[in-house]
């Protein structure tokens, strides 16, 4: 004979829980990782999940994630490595009981990994950047733990040819895209920027001003460039370099060409991506950045680092591959797109054909589709 008969409330916490995931998340900033998490628990939520977000810090993308279906949990710490994060991080996995644990960027990985293995939770890591780091006590703890992950997912082929060889027998590794979200793109008008002068260019980098983003290289180049086009250059973001930058350009004398406008929503960026000449992004390293993927649903003429991960979705009839750390090679770059007169309407069809296989239904199936393996 069966056991008892299970009660309605009974069946539907059952049910609730085989369809549940946290995902763990330092903050809600204005990175690419925060953007796609906001896209996945939309997606999810429309597949049927229960989706919980445990998170420490707001931030520029918060105000997203709250209009999704996601039940956010803020979890109290006096820095990120406050003793008592752990135990918070253990209560509210008891709280939720989710079926699986999906971390995202460095210091949750760390730690939502650690707790999840000592818990025997399933747990899968999120590869948001490759090659992937070797060095550091805290790289160092986070590619160990990764070994007892139920899944690893990189979005760039170069993350999980990294992870397919470094992870044991029994641990999965899978590739899967970031998301584009192709209706929101489409119904944000240009914001045409008011030049100066007559046949002035306009040139747009947006993204994180760190040192990965190379934007010193970028701003010797538009020196040189300065010699051969009237151009005005906009670096919109912040990060822990932009007084730096802001200084570069004050000693090339740019003041007057190159702007540090910082943090700008996401909608009027697409507006400005809709309306300049050129975008340009020279990272060293990259996962699938969001920014080269909205600008390639504006329909954006391209100039990109020569990196694998660029080189993996991007079409190179629609794009100027330059050497990011050779100033002279970016210039040179920068040059042949702003003189190039192919017609914009067949490149941006190009670019537009490729962005259709970017939804976020299908990037929400195929995470669906790996919480269900290893639950199996």
């Amino acid at each position: 004979m069966g056991g008892p008969p299970q009660t309605l409330s009974t069946l539907i916490l059952t049910i609730m829980t085989e369809k549940s995931v946290l995902h763990l998340i330092p903050g809600m900033g204005g990175g690419g990782a925060e953007r796609q998490l906001v896209y996945l628990c939309r997606g999810l939520a429309h597949l049927g999940w229960q989706v919980h977000v445990g998170l420490l810090a707001k931030g520029p993308n918060f105000s997203d994630l709250e209009k999704t279906c996601a039940s956010i949990h803020l979890l109290r710490a006096r820095s990120s490595y406050d003793p008592a994060l752990p135990v918070r991080i253990v209560r509210l996995m008891r709280s939720v009981n989710p079926a699986v644990v999906q971390t995202w960027l460095e210091m949750m990985d760390v730690l939502g990994g650690a707790t999840c293995t000592a818990a025997g939770k399933p747990w899968v890591l999120t590869q948001r950047r490759s090659p992937v780091r070797t060095t550091g006590l805290k790289w160092r703890a986070r590619n160990a733990l990764a070994a007892r992950a139920s899944a690893v997912i990189s979005n760039s082929a170069e993350g999980q040819v990294f992870w397919s060889r470094a992870l044991p027998r029994g641990v999965r590794s899978a590739m899967i895209p970031n998301a584009l979200p192709l209706d929101e793109l489409d119904a944000v008008p240009p914001v045409l920027v008011p030049r100066v002068r007559k046949g002035q260019k306009v040139i747009l980098y947006t993204g994180r001003i760190d040192a990965e983003k190379n934007l010193e290289t970028l701003i010797l180049a538009l020196k040189i460039l300065e010699q051969s086009h009237d151009f005005m250059a906009f670096l919109v973001g912040e990060g822990e370099l932009r007084g730096d930058m802001e200084s570069l350009v004050r000693r090339n004398g740019l003041e007057e060409k190159v702007f540090l406008p910082g943090y700008k929503p996401r909608g009027e960026i697409w507006g400005l991506m809709k309306g300049v000449d050129l975008f340009v992004s020279i990272s060293t390293r990259e996962g699938m950045p969001n920014t080269v993927m909205e600008a390639m649903g504006c329909g954006c003429r391209l100039v990109l680092s020569d990196i694998p991960e660029h080189r993996g979705f991007v079409p190179a009839e629609c794009t100027t591959f330059v050497d990011p750390l050779e100033v002279r090679a970016v210039a040179a770059g920068l040059r042949e797109a702003l003189d190039d007169g192919a017609d914009r309407s067949r490149r941006a069809a190009r670019l537009r054909e490729v962005s259709e296989g970017m939804t976020i239904e299908t990037m929400a199936g195929r995470y669906e589709a790996v919480y269900h393996d290893i639950l199996r």
